[in-house]
């Protein structure tokens, strides 16, 4: 993730224009893990990187990948061929 935000911060500085443009824009997190729960925090830097660019921080999507992989017939189909 580090990387992720560190090229977003880098438009403020290197590509100033590119990153202006992203002013008063959305941005949202769509992640996955096998935890029943992002790690306390782990939205944190995202938003305040938002807050920094003014950008606006609308949440985010979580996924257990586990839970996924067992509700999903189709999914334990494929696992078992």
């Amino acid at each position: 993730m580090k990387v992720f935000i560190d090229g977003w911060t880098d438009l403020v500085s290197t590509h100033k224009e590119k990153g202006r443009a992203l002013k008063g824009k959305k941005v949202a997190v769509i992640t996955q893990s096998t935890s029943e729960a992002l790690p306390e925090g782990f939205e944190l830097p995202i938003k305040l990187t938002a807050e920094y660019m003014d950008i606006e921080y609308v949440g985010g999507i979580f996924w257990d990948i586990r839970r996924l992989l067992s509700e999903s017939p189709q999914i334990k189909s494929d696992i078992k061929n």
